[in-house]
């Protein structure tokens, strides 16, 4: 199991409009994504800054898998993001 140094740093927040904005290590994500039924969720293209991140960083993974992103849980105030193809998942903690 990965987990980032500093959970903070890592974020989603997703707009009725079918936005969601990120926060993934140092650097910011924007795109688009669609949920057709409950518990599925799609992410479209999106735009993100591009600066190195510290070592350690799980920036690069995270661009490269949430277009990946198949189904998601909301479970206790966390969000869990299944990878399609038994790929893995990502948890989010709600931030108050």
């Amino acid at each position: 199991m990965l987990q980032p140094v500093a959970g903070s740093r890592y974020t989603l927040s997703f707009e009725a409009d079918g936005v969601f904005t990120a926060r993934i290590d140092c650097n910011r994500a924007r795109g688009g994504w669609k949920s057709t039924t409950p518990g599925r969720l799609e992410f479209g293209p999106m735009a993100a800054t591009r600066a190195e991140c510290a070592a350690g960083s799980l920036h690069d993974q995270m661009v490269r898998q949430l277009p990946n992103v198949r189904s998601y849980v909301l479970k206790s105030g966390r969000l869990y993001l299944s990878l399609m193809a038994d790929g893995g998942s990502y948890e989010f903690i709600s931030l108050p």
